[in-house]
């Protein structure tokens, strides 16, 4: 495959979030293997790249890389369609500890040929990468100095993305996009009053204030960007490198820009539970498109689509009395059994849910059994478990090869094994927006911990003009005969 390096589009993909938020479910596995909506988070990212014209990605791994290393060879020689179009190189390092490592190591290791994307695996989005490039591109011609264009979504300041995540302040320059500043605040933030310089007022004709942005995770860099981390060892994160420059604009000679993407493009970051829950019920609304449930390389499933946006797969078994509410997805050699109930839940491939059982608002990964009359809330349950009979939980993360013993009633529980040592209990405090779970270790760990108690029913800000029920005809789900 010829390709004219002047103009080769690169993106480099941090495979590590450098944080504890997915733990334990990601304890023993790469953040990419974590699925969201019955699909790999690597694999929407990939899916992604390719869509957007990327030709060479780079995905940088400080844990894990023998395995995602393995992963890309099977989908190479399975023939999945990025890789017609795409070159992806896993490039591994086990020292680095922070993104400004691994800038550093890529700059040492000189595989950037110019112009890049800097983006994470937790990055969902359907966005034309080519089209922002040329735009970032243009930005470096008025401004020799623009080091980084930064990817914002524009929502309502009362939607979940924004309250789910570290709100941002961002100040910039009305007329080119430049920042002029950028400051985030913690998660539940009471602030209420910020300070502008008053140098932003005198030297900018006009300024434009936002506090209404959903960070992507996603920027547009020049060929200065890994030298800039090399040569200032303080850049650590991207926040790092955000407020360094914009403190020493003049010394460093770089600048900072940004972009809003319009109405129809999606761009997100899984970034903990909520956001994960929230981007999760997105792309079953078809708010990624063409990154959907029904559509995508990616996906070899095949669903039936049903009213009230739920998804069963063709091979799935349900019983004749049990109830699908709104909001499902149901994965390939899934059995539910009599009289159970599902709503605003996702269950994964050869999952055994028993009779009587209701569950609302979970993730439920594969093999997973359910015995009767069990009551699932709120919950992550990763693969390989088995939850007894009459067991009961509410805002529960269970981890991979768990067993949870019969009438058990967990409320906060993150469970890594069956050991007792293992088990990390956590507080719950209610408010209006739904249920945070603190950890009551007091680690100090600033990130919310668990799901929305309930789905907001409200039209994604990330709307599309297509929904799920327009791409598929309402088709009947195949049931249980023997019930």
């Amino acid at each position: 495959m010829e390709i004219d390096n002047e103009n080769v589009i690169q993106a480099v993909i941090i495979m590590d979030t450098f944080n504890n938020n997915f733990n334990p479910i990601c304890n023993n596995k790469p953040m990419g293997f974590l699925q969201v909506a019955g699909v790999p988070l690597i694999d929407y990212v990939l899916e992604s790249l390719a869509l957007g014209e990327v030709d060479e990605t780079i995905l940088f791994c400080c844990q894990y890389g023998n395995k995602i290393k393995e992963y890309v060879k099977e989908c190479k020689e399975k023939k999945a369609s990025w890789s017609l179009t795409m070159d992806v190189q896993v490039m591994m390092s086990d020292t680095c500890q922070t993104m400004g490592d691994v800038m550093r190591e890529l700059d040492a290791a000189a595989l950037l040929k110019g112009y890049f994307i800097l983006a994470g695996v937790n990055s969902i989005s359907n966005i034309h990468y080519a089209t922002l490039m040329e735009q970032h591109k243009q930005t470096c011609k008025k401004d020799k100095g623009a080091a980084m264009t930064l990817i914002y979504k524009k929502l309502s300041w009362e939607h979940p993305m924004i309250s789910s995540d570290k709100p941002l302040f961002l100040v910039a320059n009305g007329n080119t996009n430049k920042v002029l500043m950028h400051q985030k605040y913690k998660q539940g933030s009471k602030e209420k009053t910020v300070s502008l310089p008053l140098d932003i007022i005198l030297n900018n004709s006009e300024v434009k204030l936002h506090h209404d942005l959903a960070d992507t995770n996603i920027a547009l860099c020049s060929p200065t960007v890994p030298p800039l981390f090399s040569d200032n060892f303080d850049f650590q994160t991207r926040d790092d490198f955000i407020h360094g420059i914009l403190i020493n604009e003049e010394i460093l000679a770089s600048s900072l820009y940004y972009i809003l993407l319009k109405s129809n493009q999606y761009a997100a970051t899984v970034s903990n539970w909520r956001t994960y829950q929230i981007i999760s019920r997105d792309i079953l609304h078809n708010w990624a498109y063409p990154l959907s449930i029904v559509s995508g390389s990616y996906h070899k499933n095949k669903y039936i689509v049903t009213g009230m946006v739920n998804f069963v797969d063709k091979t799935a078994t349900l019983s004749r009395s049990c109830v699908l509410v709104e909001d499902v997805l149901i994965g390939p050699q899934t059995h539910i059994h009599d009289n159970t109930v599902v709503s605003k839940s996702i269950i994964g491939k050869n999952c055994v849910i028993g009779n009587n059982v209701t569950i609302k608002g979970c993730h439920l990964m594969d093999n997973i059994v359910v015995k009767e009359n069990c009551t699932i809330l709120n919950s992550f349950i990763d693969s390989n478990c088995e939850i007894k009979a009459n067991a009961s939980m509410d805002g529960a993360i269970i981890a991979l090869n768990v067993t949870v013993e019969g009438a058990s009633q967990l409320t906060g529980s993150i469970i890594e094994s069956s050991e007792k040592d293992k088990e990390k209990t956590l507080l719950k405090s209610t408010s209006e927006s739904g249920t945070e779970w603190e950890e009551s270790s007091g680690s100090g760990d600033e990130e919310i911990i668990g799901f929305h108690k309930t789905w907001s029913s409200s039209e994604s800000c990330y709307s599309s003009d297509s929904s799920a029920e327009s791409i598929l005809p309402s088709s009947p789900i195949p049931d249980d005969t023997n019930s």
